[in-house]
């Protein structure tokens, strides 16, 4: 590469430099034989190709200085096309020896007699300079190569710090802006701003006075929140050393739903998952879709195990809110953590808090939907602090100085009897009015029975998928069994009892041997009016229309489910025509 044309500006003003001061025409001939400067006789030469140039090859081969007195006479002039009409009196060639590489030739050259005897007059000293003046333009071109290193070191770190997905921006001891990277602009809304670092300097210099204790981990710029971290960083040199302050920022808001995606379910939960064949279920799926768009707070009520988080859930993707769902168990987190997990908190909140603080569950639901699931547990205390929240919609973290606002959907869930608890004031009447503005109360499976064995059909396909173990059906006194069976634990504890069974069944149809030693104790059929009630209903529809197909297929479509299903009830119940 010819790599004084990247210098040839300063190669020409060398060259002009020089010929000024030593009265004589100078010429400068890079590795490809072009003269890349000239001054004097043979400047309008400049650019071209030298036809000859074998003492400039051989300074260039040999790395030395070649001095050509009296042309023609030299040794190297016997192979030169124009030795016999040489008008080059006399040359001092020195080559340009960049880390020991020639690039170049520069020459000084006399072309009329009077020249060429000052020349040999001051001849040590003019090769002496000539070869100095060599080293001056190999230094320039290192000095660009190490420019054009740094400019492309620098490209490359801009353009990695402009994929960090946080902005940064570096400022000097004295407080200047060094350095900022294109996320930073954004975060901060200069992207338009007609002098960025001086947008920069106005919007984020004050960042640079808080020191790790004192800065808030929170900061509100117009109408954006940003996660703030600032650091000072000692960078020490041969000859100095300098402090420089980095502050870096990310979209809070980002932070936060970066940090819900672990508890966001793997896909989301909608209510064609909620399996039932029941009239009253499905009426209170509908009814749930109806509210679901609301940003009403709706109290879940229900037996345990009733499905009361896969409802939240459901409620939450038919809500089409853009944030994620969180849920918190109120009863499972210690009593002395539960505020911090609610509200999060600052830096140095307490003893052991993180440097950088931590986001609670309010701001982590933002723009989504915050579930408490066990809410008849949460501590007296709290409950309190939670009504502020449900009422002024603003959030204030542990040791914070500054309350903001938060977009938070409510669903709560409880197996509690709340206004016994208000009664015995465990829970607080006003947070309870607050709670319960939708209330939808969850119906146990024993009041559900007819979803047994559509039930029954998803947990044998799921432990399938799970066990590898296939069970096609229960054994009609199986699902009898079942129907019968009180199910304190609900949908909970069907799927506990599913799963034992399949583990423990060796044919293809799951029987009554695998069933669980409760079962051995299970209430009589009379004991059970729900049981009593699905019979007798079954009963007076096969008796009004029919105890053959066409009849059972009317009674199928008047209770909601399929024809397999009334024969399977028939058997069940133990129905027989009159």
């Amino acid at each position: 590469m010819a790599e004084l044309s990247l210098i040839s500006q300063e190669v020409q003003q060398i060259a002009e430099a020089i010929s000024l001061a030593v009265g004589c025409d100078v010429e400068v001939i890079d590795d490809a034989r072009t003269r890349m400067a000239a001054t004097g006789t043979i400047k309008h030469t400049q650019g071209q190709k030298l036809s000859h140039g074998h003492v400039y090859q051989y300074a260039l081969q040999n790395k030395q200085t070649v001095i050509v007195d009296y042309p023609g006479r030299h040794f190297l002039c016997s192979s030169c096309i124009i030795a016999k009409e040489c008008y080059y009196l006399l040359t001092i060639a020195a080559p340009i020896l960049v880390d020991g590489s020639p690039v170049g030739v520069l020459a000084v050259i006399a072309f009329d007699t009077e020249t060429a005897n000052q020349i040999r007059q001051k001849m040590v000293n003019l090769t002496d300079f000539v070869e100095r003046m060599a080293s001056l333009m190999a230094a320039k071109i290192k000095e660009y190569r190490l420019l054009k290193s740094l400019d492309l070191a620098m490209a490359e770190l801009t353009g990695i710090l402009n994929k960090v997905e946080k902005g940064l921006v570096a400022f000097s001891a004295d407080g200047n802006v060094l350095h900022f990277n294109k996320t930073a602009v954004d975060l901060l809304g200069l992207g338009n701003h007609p002098d960025i670092a001086r947008g920069i300097q106005a919007a984020a210099g004050h960042f640079i006075g808080m020191d790790s204790q004192s800065r808030p981990s929170v900061v509100t710029l117009g109408l954006k929140s940003l996660l703030l971290d600032v650091e000072t960083i000692a960078i020490s040199g041969d000859a100095q050393s300098e402090t420089l302050t980095l502050v870096s920022f990310r979209d809070y808001a980002a932070v936060k739903k970066t940090a819900s995606c672990m508890t966001i379910a793997a896909r989301p939960i909608t209510f064609t998952d909620i399996l039932t064949q029941n009239a009253g279920m499905q009426k209170l799926i509908n009814f749930a879709k109806k509210i679901a768009k609301s940003s009403s707070t709706v109290l879940l009520r229900g037996e345990s195990g009733t499905g009361k988080e896969l409802f939240a859930r459901a409620i939450h993707y038919e809500s089409g809110r853009s944030g994620p769902f969180i849920p918190i168990n109120c009863g499972a987190i210690p009593e002395t953590l539960l505020e911090s997990e609610f509200f999060g908190y600052d830096s140095g909140a307490f003893t052991g808090a993180r440097r950088e603080g931590k986001p609670g569950k309010f701001e982590l639901a933002e723009g989504g939907t915050l579930f408490l699931d066990e809410l008849g547990t949460m501590p007296i205390h709290l409950q309190s602090k939670l009504l502020r929240v449900l009422e002024e919609r603003r959030v204030e973290r542990l040791g914070g100085k500054q309350s903001f606002a938060v977009d938070v959907r409510i669903v709560a869930a409880t197996n509690e009897n709340l206004e016994e608890l208000v009664q015995a004031g465990r829970f607080r009447e006003d947070l309870f009015f607050r709670v319960n503005v939708i209330p939808i109360y969850l119906l146990p499976l024993r009041e559900r029975v007819e979803d047994i064995p559509l039930l029954a059909a998803y947990y044998l396909n799921h432990y399938f998928e799970k066990m590898g173990k296939k069970i096609d059906r229960l054994a009609v006194e199986v699902e009898e069994a079942m129907m019968t069976y009180e199910w304190p634990g609900n949908i909970r504890e069907f799927a506990n009892v599913l799963e034992y069974a399949v583990n423990v069944e060796e044919s293809s149809v799951l029987t009554l041997n695998s069933l669980p030693s409760q079962f051995d104790k299970a209430p009589a059929k009379a004991s059970n009016p729900q049981y009593q009630t699905k019979r007798q209903e079954l009963r007076n529809l096969l008796h009004e229309h029919g105890w053959g197909k066409a009849g059972k297929q009317q009674a199928a479509e008047i209770l909601g489910v399929s024809l397999a299903t009334i024969y399977r009830w028939v058997n069940a119940f133990n129905l027989k025509p009159k």
